[in-house]
């Protein structure tokens, strides 16, 4: 008995062997161009068939010979267009119990009807392939007009079927043994909407190099399929619910997409969460910038994860649970360096499982900054696969091989601690700088600070700021600012010539200034409600401390209050050295904004005409 034959001849070899009980008959490569009835009558014992690499054109009951119900595996290639006027029943009448039906078809009505036969595998890859489609990913703007319109069927077809909604639950029928359903590079276009898929025992479903670009779904009733490939659909958008009833799926394959678009808005992993069996994901080429550190919560079984040909800049995505995990593929993004819980997170995976990494083609960085990351490559127990390739980029720009990192760290190590010396030390530097300046600045402006702090403290005490006064509105025509050891002076001399003489009403610190108030508050307070300042100038004016606040109050009141007017007197009752004098005192002297006590009772007289007058 011969278990198969392989035949290059034509098929009038037929007749030589009809009488053999082959179960293998490959005639692949023969340019056979028709088959006619009765070609294959006698192989009773036939089970898989290859014509593949022919150019056959099938019509009505080409495969009726009674051989074709023990068949178990059938392929063919270049099924031509008249096929689809015909159905299935009418091609393949006998072909009710093949397990393998391997072809490259043309799209037409007699796929339907092969969803009724009872087969395991069902291969209805690259449609459109006798349209001479371009090899590579698929551009709409490469297909031709043919081509174009045969796929807009087709869109039409699926429309017709979905009922034209997503809210529609899609029933579609599936052969009870179906189990792998090929339909790679088909050039479908349409949205997935919410189906049910009829009894079947689908385990291995290819639909990638399609144009599915939207999953909704849900696909219902899937729940044995453990290998799903949509890879290269240009998809953009996936539901949260799109993978709900596939909980059986070890491998998802739905790389060269656009899932970057919505994969960062899925903070609480909702799109994975159904998929608890997953064992190998691929997401490589889908411009994902970001992940959420929720995205694999349920993955907890996985053991391969493929993000390479990305845009991420670091590991945010939580792989703490992934107690199984072997390996992650991380090259070509724009990593410079990881972070360090991510460090902690490999290392702690890496003693689980011996974990597996690939940053190979990131763009990583040599410097101060990512000085960490160098020492992790260099101690991590961590397989870094393609190590001796990495290169990354340092301060001035030049690449380095990290083929030794031990080398790079220590190098980095001398060259930051270095450099750290200098950032502390100007940085320090900047601080006492920064320190001495605000001092300063608070020196320099220390009365007219206290000045503005005490005005603002009595307005809130009720005391309202007023400006543009008029003669009538002050309560005193002067202040008297004075040391306690030149009271006799002030007392009898400056009220018997001033209030009794002439009227004049003076503001004495002993007499009129408010009982509980502070001291600082009441001198600010009189200054303010006084036309004039006068101070009795003495060697203990210049020693005593409130003297001089009363002094610089009285200078503040003038720049900031009375529009440049001039508050100030200052009358000489004791000779002092013009050294002796802090230099805004000079400033005064310079002004003739002074006056001398004379010593002689015509000079007094004088003397204080001229207080009065300037009081006036």
């Amino acid at each position: 008995m011969f278990e198969g034959i392989t035949s290059t001849s034509s098929l009038g070899t037929l007749g030589l062997i009809a009488s053999l009980s082959l179960i293998i008959l490959d005639l692949s490569n023969n340019k056979i161009d028709i088959l006619r009835n009765g070609s294959f009558n006698g192989l009773s014992s036939l089970q898989h068939l290859n014509l593949k690499s022919n150019i056959l054109v099938y019509k009505k009951n080409t495969f009726q010979d009674a051989c074709f119900s023990q068949l178990k595996s059938l392929q063919v290639l270049n099924i031509e267009n008249n096929v689809g006027f015909y159905s299935a029943g009418q091609i393949f009448p006998k072909l009710n119990d093949l397990i393998n039906l391997d072809n490259d078809f043309s799209f037409g009505n007699y796929l339907y009807e092969t969803l009724a036969m009872n087969i395991s595998v069902l291969n209805v890859s690259n449609l459109f392939s006798t349209h001479d489609i371009p090899t590579g990913h698929i551009n709409k703007r490469q297909l031709s007009s043919a081509v174009q319109g045969t796929s807009d069927f087709v869109q039409n077809y699926i429309d017709t079927v979905l009922n034209n909604g997503y809210e529609v639950n899609v029933h579609i029928p599936f052969p009870r043994n179906f189990k792998f359903f090929y339909i790679k590079r088909s050039l479908l276009r349409f949205t997935v909407p919410r189906c049910t898929l009829m009894n079947n025992s689908l385990v291995h479903v290819d639909g990638s190099e399609n144009l599915v670009t939207a999953w909704i779904g849900p696909v219902i009733n899937i729940k044995t399929l453990r290998y799903l490939d949509l890879s290269s659909n240009f998809c953009s958008n996936i539901s949260d619910f799109f993978f709900q009833d596939c909980i059986s799926i070890e491998t998802l394959l739905i790389g060269d997409n656009l899932l970057g678009f919505i994969i960062p808005f899925d903070e609480k992993g909702n799109i994975l969460s159904a998929l608890k069996l997953l064992t190998k994901l691929n997401l490589a080429q889908n411009r994902i910038a970001t992940i959420p550190r929720d995205f694999f919560k349920s993955q907890v079984a996985l053991k391969t994860l493929d993000l390479r040909d990305n845009y991420l800049s670091d590991i945010l995505f939580d792989i703490a649970h992934m107690n199984k995990l072997t390996k992650i593929d991380l090259s070509t993004n724009h990593i410079s360096s990881l972070g360090v819980s991510t460090m902690k997170d490999l290392d702690d995976t890496n003693r689980k499982n011996n974990l597996t990494l690939d940053l190979s083609n990131n763009p990583l960085a040599c410097n101060c900054k990512t000085i960490d990351f160098i020492k992790w490559i260099s101690e991590t127990d961590v397989h870094l696969l393609r190590r001796h390739q990495y290169e990354c980029l340092q301060e001035d720009s030049t690449k380095i091989l990290l083929s030794q990192p031990r080398l790079v760290y220590q190098h980095l190590e001398k060259e930051c601690s270095s450099y750290g010396y200098v950032i502390a030390g100007v940085s320090v530097a900047i601080i006492i700088f920064i320190i001495i300046l605000f001092f300063g600045v608070m020196y320099r402006y220390r009365w007219k600070l206290r000045y503005l702090y005490y005005m603002t403290k009595q307005k809130y005490r009720g005391y309202q700021l007023q400006q543009d006064r008029d003669e009538t509105d002050y309560l005193y025509d002067a202040f008297i600012s004075y040391a306690d050891e030149d009271q006799m002076f002030v007392h009898d001399e400056m009220i018997k010539n001033l209030e009794d003489k002439f009227s004049i009403k003076l503001c004495l610190h002993k007499r009129d200034f408010t009982p509980g108030q502070d001291i600082a508050g009441n001198i600010t307070n009189a200054i303010h409600n006084s036309r004039k300042t006068i101070v009795v100038m003495t060697e203990n004016f210049l020693t005593s401390y409130w003297c001089m606040f009363e002094f610089n109050m009285a200078r503040m009141e003038t720049t900031y209050s009375r529009h440049g007017d001039k508050v100030l007197m200052m009358i000489l009752y004791q000779p002092i050295a013009v050294k002796d004098l802090p230099l805004v005192m000079l400033e005064l002297v310079q002004s003739e904004s002074f006056i001398e006590y004379p010593r002689d009772h015509f000079g007094n007289d004088v003397f204080w005409m001229k207080i009065k007058e300037a009081l006036e």
